[in-house]
């Protein structure tokens, strides 16, 4: 599922993306997305640190 969102961006990355022709909201997409595992995987890791201890 999909939201619309609003972001402030600095402009001359701006524009040098859309000269480019960069889809910048499945950029945004992306760079979310990986963001979001990145921060999942840390939060299992400390969740989980005493039983990974236990098995090493």
């Amino acid at each position: 599922m999909k939201q619309r969102i609003t972001v402030t961006v600095d402009s001359d990355s701006y524009q040098l993306l859309k000269a480019y022709d960069v889809n910048i909201s499945g950029l945004v997409s992306t760079t979310m997305q990986n963001e979001a595992r990145r921060l999942r995987a840390e939060r299992w890791q400390e969740e989980n640190r005493e039983g990974m201890a236990e098995v090493a």
